[in-house]
């Protein structure tokens, strides 16, 4: 099971990286952009709960 769940922690995080490397490019206020990386985080768990229901079946 551990190694089917390493390939999507991995696209996750990579997903996530790319977002907050994109809206660091367009958002020139960091405070916004403070804002945007905390709902990225709020929404990270419902990415790993989505990917695990999905693969779990």
């Amino acid at each position: 099971m551990r190694q089917k769940k390493f390939p999507e922690v991995v696209i996750v995080g990579l997903v996530a990286g790319l977002i907050a490397v994109i809206l660091s490019y367009l958002v020139e206020n960091r405070f916004l952009f403070a804002v945007l990386i905390f709902f990225e985080i709020l929404l990270l768990p419902k990415l790993f709960t989505f990917f695990f229901r999905k693969y779990n079946m």
